[in-house]
């Protein structure tokens, strides 16, 4: 994640966000989360589905076994390890991008033989 952001969510309340990939991290850290805009990721077990100030109110942490569950998911459907923002995550980019490219079978998941998602 960014640095500083990690930071600012240790000992956070809460946070609220529009839609932002900050809003992940704060997830991953089980930080009460409030969405304002629209997030696939905006959804009860994960952030606050009520009004702003009952978030404020009764802020509460998404469950440990829903943010688990969403994070392997997401990282096992739509991600690749790694970052383009330091040695280190290119480090960790550059092999697990190499195998996604030479596996053909990544191309096709969910998608039927007609080319139409599943």
């Amino acid at each position: 994640d960014t640095p500083g952001v990690s930071f600012l969510l240790h000992g956070a309340r809460g946070m609220v966000t529009i839609n932002s990939t900050t809003g992940l991290v704060a997830l991953s850290k089980h930080c009460p989360t409030k969405v304002m805009g629209q997030a696939f990721w905006d959804m009860d077990g994960l952030t606050h589905q009520g009004p702003l100030d009952e978030f404020w109110a009764n802020p509460t942490p998404p469950t440990p076994e829903n943010a688990a569950a969403f994070q392997k998911y997401v990282f096992e459907k739509t991600q690749v390890n790694g970052g383009l923002y330091s040695k280190n995550g290119l480090r960790i980019l550059m092999p697990n991008l190499r195998q996604v490219i030479e596996d053909e079978s990544w191309y096709t998941r969910g998608v039927s033989s007609r080319g139409s998602v599943k």
